[in-house]
């Protein structure tokens, strides 16, 4: 995923509302999870001012503890760690859906989450790295 200009992120905006008001009825409890994450991503692609629960974090160890007492939408700066990065929640809540922003420095990091996790991403518990200098926005919920 790269930089996005400001005329694509009133598309990706405008998207992710049409797309959220086709679930907003949901039933499933899939269905009412991804209502919940694009309403999110809407939220901070469009810079809604509401959203005071962000925590940012910029590791120097590969070991990360993120408290999901502080916030539940998180900024990851990965350039001042030196290696892959592996993640520990505490205070996470089940069926919750966490957002993780990752801003990838000059040489990109993988990170690898807790096991009972479920990531729109796919493959698991792991994030593969899009690149160097890219941002990528991870959508997670507990179970």
């Amino acid at each position: 995923m790269g930089r996005t200009t400001s005329k694509n992120k009133e598309i990706i905006a405008f998207s992710l509302k049409n797309a959220a008001r086709k679930l907003e009825e949901a039933s499933s409890p899939f269905e009412k999870w991804m209502y919940k994450v694009l309403v999110a991503l809407y939220d901070l692609i469009a810079g809604n001012q509401f959203i005071t629960d962000l925590q940012e974090y910029a590791p120097m160890t590969t070991d990360l503890i993120i408290d999901f007492d502080k916030g539940s939408i998180v900024k990851l700066d990965t350039s001042f760690v030196g290696g892959n990065i592996d993640v520990e929640f505490v205070n996470a809540e089940q069926a919750t859906t966490y957002l993780i922003e990752v801003n990838q420095g000059n040489t990109p990091r993988n990170i690898t989450f807790p096991s009972n996790i479920i990531s729109t991403e796919g493959g698991g518990n792991s994030y593969t790295a899009s690149g160097a200098n890219q941002t990528d926005l991870i959508a997670l919920m507990y179970n």
